[in-house]
C-alpha cells in the first residue's frame, strides 16, 4: 500500500521562524483594522474577512467595535479649529446595534457680531427715546403747574406741644388737669357717640370741662401750654370758649385745607368790614363747620393782594408793621372781589399774627385810660413788642366765604353743619357765645 509521506515537523520557537517561507511571512494579517470595515463598506472577498478575524478587536460586542472604528476615524480627520460638535443621530451600524447620538463631523461656530451690533444699536435708540419722552413729560408738567394756583404756606404740624423750641410744658404732665370720664361725655355731647377727638386735636373748649381753679382764667398767656386762657381777640367767642395756644409767630404756618372740605370753625358778628364776605376762624372743638367750596390759600393777606391785584398791600400801623402783621384794610374788599370774579368760594389765611394772649396789668389799664387808648389793643401787644414774650403774639387761620355776607353771628343762604367731621346739617344758633364785637354762631341743641 502507497502510503502518503508525512511531512516532518518543523521545530518551534526561535528556529519556526527561521523555517517560515518568505511569501508566507508576507500575508501575515494586519494588526490594524481596515479603513473600508471601519467606514462600514463590503468586505473585499475571503482574505479580508481573514484579515478582520485578527483585529486587536476581535470578539467584541458589536457596539464596542463601533466605538473602537469612531475612534479610529476621529484620528485620521482632525477638527477644524475653532469648531464645535452637533449632535445627530445615526443607526443600525456595525452590528446591528440600535440607534444611538453620534458625533459627526463638527461645524463651525456662526459669526454673531453683526447680531450683538445690532443689538447695541437698537438699545441706544431705546434709551434716546426714552431720555426724549422723559423730557417731554417734565416740559408738560411744567406747563401745568404754571397755570395752578399758587399755594404759599409751609406745610407743617401745628400742634406747639409736639415742638421742643420755646414750648412750656407743666411740670405736673399733660393735661394732668383732665378728668377722662367727663372728656368723653363732653366729646360725645359735641360730636355724637361716632368720635375720635382727643384734648390734644382741641383749639377751644367750653369753660365747663375745666377744673373750679381753671374756669376763670386769668387774661393773660398761660403759664404752660397745656392750660388753656381766656382771650383770643376781639373776633372771637369770649364768654364760654376758653384757648390753648397752638400757633405763635414762632411757629411755622400750618397746611391748607382741601377743596370742598368741611371747616370747623367759629364766626362772630358785628363787623362793617364782613359786607362783602364772611371771615371765620379755623377753630377745632367748635363743633360748627361750613364748606369751604373751590378754596385758595395764602399764608397772609398780603401774599393774596400781591397775587389777586398785583400790588402788596399800603403800610399799616408802626407796631402792626414791627410785627408782621398785614391788616390790609383798604384791600380787603377788592382781593374778595378779585377772588370771586375768578370762582373761587372761599381764601385760607393761613398766618394772620395779629391776636395775643397778654393780658393787662393795673398799671397797664390806668396808663392806657390816661393816654385814651384802648386797654387791650394798648397792653395785649406790649410783650411782643418789647420782646420780654414773643410766644404771646399769636396766629390766627382765616377762611373768608366770597359768597355770603358776614355782618350777621348767622350769615343769610350759608348751611352749617355738626357732627365728627360735619356729617349733618344744623341749624345756626346766635344766642348762646358772644365776642367782644357782637354775637356767635353756633349749632343749635335738639
Amino acid at each position: 500500500i502507497n502510503r502518503a509521506r508525512r511531512p516532518t515537523p518543523r521545530p518551534r520557537g526561535a528556529a519556526h521562524e527561521r523555517h517560515r517561507s518568505p511569501r508566507r511571512a508576507r500575508r501575515s494579517p494586519p494588526r490594524s483594522r481596515p479603513a473600508a470595515h471601519s467606514q462600514g463598506l463590503p468586505k473585499a472577498g475571503p482574505r479580508a474577512a481573514h484579515w478582520v478575524k485578527q483585529a486587536p478587536y476581535y470578539g467584541l460586542a458589536p457596539e464596542i467595535q463601533h466605538q473602537e472604528g469612531e475612534k479610529a476615524q476621529r484620528r485620521g480627520q482632525p477638527p477644524p479649529e475653532g469648531a464645535r460638535r452637533a449632535f445627530a443621530l445615526e443607526g443600525r451600524a456595525h452590528g446591528r446595534h440600535p440607534a444611538r447620538e453620534q458625533h459627526p463631523p463638527e461645524r463651525p461656530e456662526p459669526d454673531r457680531g453683526p447680531a450683538r451690533r445690532d443689538a447695541r444699536v437698537a438699545g441706544e435708540v431705546v434709551h434716546v427715546v426714552a431720555v426724549q419722552v422723559a423730557l417731554m413729560l417734565l416740559l408738560l408738567l411744567s406747563v401745568a403747574a404754571a397755570g395752578e394756583e399758587p399755594v404759599t404756606l409751609a406745610y407743617r404740624s401745628t400742634d406747639t406741644l409736639a415742638r421742643t423750641t420755646g414750648t412750656r410744658i407743666s411740670a405736673e404732665g399733660r393735661y394732668a388737669w383732665l378728668d377722662s370720664d367727663k372728656w368723653h361725655a363732653y366729646a360725645k355731647d359735641l360730636y355724637g357717640p361716632n368720635n375720635n377727638a382727643t384734648i390734644r386735636d382741641m383749639d377751644v373748649i367750653d369753660r365747663a370741662l375745666l377744673p373750679p381753679d381753671l374756669q376763670e382764667a386769668p387774661r393773660g398767656c398761660p403759664k404752660s401750654d397745656d392750660e388753656p386762657f381766656k382771650r383770643f381777640n376781639w373776633h372771637a367767642p369770649f364768654t364760654r370758649y376758653r384757648y390753648f395756644r397752638r400757633r405763635t409767630a414762632r411757629d411755622p404756618a400750618p397746611p391748607a385745607f382741601r377743596n370742598d372740605s368741611k371747616v370747623e370753625v367759629s364766626h362772630c358778628g358785628g363787623s362793617k368790614f364782613e359786607a362783602n364776605g364772611a371771615f371765620f376762624y379755623a377753630f377745632r372743638g367748635t363743633g360748627l363747620y361750613v364748606d369751604i367750596g373751590r378754596s385758595l390759600a395764602f399764608e397772609t393777606h398780603d401774599d393774596a393782594s400781591r397775587y389777586l391785584l398785583g400790588k402788596p398791600c399800603a403800610p399799616g400801623k408802626p407796631p402792626d408793621m414791627k410785627l408782621g402783621i398785614y391788616q390790609c384794610d383798604a384791600e380787603l374788599p377788592l382781593i374778595i372781589n378779585a377772588a370771586k370774579s375768578q370762582g373761587w368760594d372761599s381764601l385760607q389765611f393761613t398766618r394772620h399774627c395779629d391776636a395775643f394772649c397778654t393780658g393787662p396789668s393795673p398799671e397797664a389799664l390806668q396808663r392806657a385810660r390816661a393816654q385814651g387808648r384802648d386797654p387791650w389793643t394798648f397792653t395785649s401787644m406790649s410783650d411782643a413788642l418789647s420782646g420780654a414774650d414773643p410766644r404771646s403774639q399769636l396766629c390766627g387761620f382765616e377762611v373768608v366765604l366770597t359768597r355770603v355776607a358776614g355782618t350777621d353771628a348767622c350769615p343769610v343762604g350759608l348751611e352749617f353743619f355738626r357732627g365728627w367731621g360735619g356729617h349733618e346739617r344744623c341749624a345756626c344758633d346766635a344766642t348762646r357765645l358772644r365776642s367782644q364785637r357782637g354775637r356767635c354762631a353756633a349749632c343749635a341743641t335738639t
